[in-house]
């Protein structure tokens, strides 16, 4: 039993360090290719590591069925989707600085407000729903055939 529980412990605690790696990695690859200009603009090397970043999302995603029941292969896949999000932080995170050098902490407060705003989007949008509900009820009714 106590095999177990340090067996797990240490998943866990490989997993967490990865991830400190990982956004590591995401930074200093970003800082390093726009010194050494591989894209023409830092705006572009911040889009190329933000779609490195989501394709992780996406491979993550579309490859976790693929494992059925084998979970090595589950766990390897989702490593490999972790490390890929971690280029986030040389994508969307850093671009904010990247606007503006006089008022950073401002503008990032502004951009970090609003997106911890997204909670309120699924009561927003179930109260749209349930206004136009018989709307809705109509419209599904006409396919009932189908």
């Amino acid at each position: 039993e106590l095999c177990k529980w340090l067996s797990l412990v240490m998943v866990v605690f490989i997993f967490g360090l990865l991830l400190y790696f990982r956004n590591l990695l995401g930074g200093v690859l970003s800082d390093i290719a726009i010194d050494r200009e591989i894209c023409s603009t830092r705006t572009k090397v911040r889009k190329m590591f933000q779609s490195i970043s989501q394709l992780g999302y996406v491979f993550m995603f579309v490859s976790f069925p693929l494992a059925d029941c084998d979970a090595k292969l589950f766990m390897a896949i989702l490593l490999v989707g972790a490390v890929l999000m971690g280029f986030e932080t040389g994508g969307e995170v850093p671009m904010v600085n990247d606007l503006t050098r006089e008022h950073a902490a401002t503008l990032y407060a502004i951009v970090d407000m609003t997106a911890s705003l997204a909670f309120l989007s699924p009561q927003v949008f179930i109260k749209s729903i349930n206004k136009r509900k018989n709307n809705w009820d109509q419209r599904v009714s006409k396919f009932k055939f189908l």
